[in-house]
């Protein structure tokens, strides 16, 4: 009994961090459940012959495989509004689309128009926001995880920012970045003045140089494009090797030296104080 529990305990320890590699798996686990029915057999505690033992671990480890697959089954809250909402949108996200778009009888231009109010997705761990229309003031306040992208946001965006990334294809407040440490986020800067609303006490911002990030822009905005129907996002990818001279890459100081992707092709200097 105990040589057949010890591989089993070993798949559920070992084994399964890596069940997205589900047939070298199953063949590394078919192989383990097998040895240990052979020692069990050399050591005279069972008197199986071979193809039976190898017929019961193969049968032992799909019922393995198929009870992992079943917990791995997500389900996501998908939530679709067609109008406009007020403060604190999508706060504390943890996993869930929120997506806000003008609703089709509307004469309205998002990129105009505020369509979400103030400290939206405020203290989000993951998932996504994808609002067409600008948001109020402090949009993803302490986002630590989330992705969103909208037209545009009011002063103190980004404020205190430790992870995520966002995408605002439009104008920014003031103090726009305080205190953020950590994620990304792209701003759609066509007046170049960008400068004016950012706080260089925690960012920098240059344009979008690196291959990875160009893609990273462009599928999030296609994304968008695809879920809101946003003319300005459309624009955009319509014309986007032109238009991404007017995107301006934030990211905070403190991970410059610590991305798994640079955000530049120059070599990074840090000063020494």
């Amino acid at each position: 009994i105990r040589a057949v529990d010890f591989p089993s305990q070993l798949i559920r320890t070992v084994i399964k961090p890596l069940w997205s590699f589900d047939l070298a798996c199953f063949l590394v686990a078919v192989f383990i459940q097998a040895g240990a029915f052979y020692l069990a057999v050399i050591a005279g505690s069972i008197n199986y012959d071979p193809i039976k033992i190898l017929l019961w671990s193969t049968y032992s480890v799909i019922l393995l495989m198929l009870k992992s697959q079943k917990k791995k089954k997500k389900y996501r809250l998908k939530l679709i509004l067609k109008g406009d909402a007020n403060d604190y949108v999508a706060k504390g996200l943890s996993g869930a689309s929120v997506i806000v778009k003008l609703p089709e009888e509307s004469n309205l231009v998002s990129n105009e128009n505020t369509i979400i109010g103030n400290t939206v997705l405020y203290g989000a761990t993951s998932g996504t926001l994808l609002a067409a229309g600008q948001a109020g003031e402090r949009f993803a306040v302490r986002n630590s995880g989330a992705t969103a992208v909208v037209e545009g946001c009011d002063s103190n965006g980004c404020e205190y920012m430790t992870g995520g990334s966002i995408v605002i294809l439009g104008d920014v407040g003031d103090n726009f970045g305080a205190g953020m440490t950590g994620g990304m986020a792209f701003v759609y800067d066509e007046k170049n003045e960008f400068e004016n609303f950012a706080n260089p006490a925690s960012i920098i911002w240059q344009l979008v140089e690196t291959d990875f990030w160009k893609t990273f822009l462009r599928k999030n905005t296609e994304d968008f494009l695809l879920k809101t129907n946003s003319q300005k996002a459309k624009e955009i990818i319509d014309n986007f090797d032109e238009e991404l001279r007017y995107f301006k890459q934030v990211c905070p100081i403190e991970m410059l030296d610590k991305l798994d992707n640079p955000i530049s092709l120059k070599p990074l200097t840090m000063k020494v104080s």
